[in-house]
This record gives C-alpha cells, sequence and structure tokens, in this order.
C-alpha cells in the first residue's frame, strides 16, 4: 500500500511560480548583458541545457525510485504467496 499523497494546489502553484520567476530574471538578465550578441545567445543556450537537463535527471530519478518499489512490492506479494 502506498502513503503517497497528491500536493497541495498552493504548493504546486508555488513550484510553477518559482521556475518561471526564475527563467524571466534568468532571460532578463542575459537580455540586458553589455555584451555582444553571440556572447548572450551563448549563454541562453547554456541556461536553457541545464534547465532541460535539471528536468530530466529529476524524471530519471523519480522513474527509477518508482520502478525499485514496484518490483520490490511484486517480490514481496509473490514471496508471501509462496
Amino acid at each position: 500500500m502506498s502513503n503517497l499523497q497528491p500536493h497541495s494546489s498552493t504548493w504546486v502553484n508555488f513550484v510553477y511560480g518559482s521556475f518561471f520567476g526564475s527563467v524571466l530574471l534568468a532571460g532578463t538578465g542575459i537580455f540586458f548583458l553589455p555584451t555582444e550578441l553571440w556572447t548572450k545567445g551563448y549563454i541562453a543556450m547554456s541556461f536553457v541545457m541545464a534547465v532541460m537537463t535539471s528536468i530530466i535527471v529529476t524524471k530519471t530519478v523519480r522513474d527509477n525510485h518508482d520502478y525499485r518499489m514496484q518490483n520490490e512490492e511484486k517480490y514481496h506479494r509473490t514471496s508471501e504467496a509462496a
């Protein structure tokens, strides 16, 4: 049995607001950098890649954890039935 509970709507809104706020602030900072356009583009690409890989790593860690939990449940069910 799982004791997981869904996140409250307040927490979900806070998480999305924090994410979009940080992206907006970083984008604004990159836009107003006193440097050449190609440098701004390179920094912006690096920022986007960092955000993407953070999301991918988070999803992969969560999926691996879920997979282990499901296999443990299957193992316990089959060992109890034996």
